[in-house]
This record gives structure tokens, sequence and C-alpha cells, in this order.
């Protein structure tokens, strides 16, 4: 994942139910297994949570795989990773 992030990069991690829950392909994803949280891409289909890194995005078969029967997308995506750049608008 380190060909996304440069020396000095800021992120914020928004840690609401909604934005753990709806899972876009464009997005990052702070995953937690065990003790460790690991910022990866997701993609979710109808029974699960695939996880992946950057430089095996094109690669699904190294995916980690997760059963919705077993466990929610909010139990293992724990916040959707966001860098505010220069354009971002801030609400009041």
């Amino acid at each position: 994942m380190g060909t996304l992030f440069s020396h000095n990069d800021v992120a914020v991690l928004d840690q609401s139910f909604l934005a753990r829950g709806e899972i876009e392909p464009e997005n990052l994803y702070l995953e937690k297994i065990g003790d460790r949280g690991m910022v990866r891409r997701a993609r979710l289909t109808a029974n699960a949570l695939y996880i992946a890194t950057e430089d095996c995005i094109h690669r699904p078969d190294t995916w980690q795989r997760f059963s919705l029967a077993t466990s929610s997308t909010q139990q293992i995506i724990r916040a959707r990773v966001v860098f505010p750049g220069c354009q971002t608008e801030w609400a009041a």
C-alpha cells in the first residue's frame, strides 16, 4: 500500500456506521483483524467481503474473503480512509 502514501500525508478515518457499510471500490478502508489495523481496498458482493492490497487489486485469487453469513461488513471494516486535500470544502 506504500505507493498510495507520501511522506507527511494526513488521513482522516471516517468511523461512522454508514461509511463502514457502504463499500465503494475506489475508496480505501481500515481493516481490523485481531489486534491489527491495515489500510486496504475492499469489494463487496451479495454474500462476501473481499479485502486486497493495492499491488494485488488485479489478482482476485489473492484477496482475503470474509463470509457475510458469519460477520458483518462493519465488524471487519473499521473506517473509511479519507485524504483531505487543499481543494476539500469543509462544512462550517
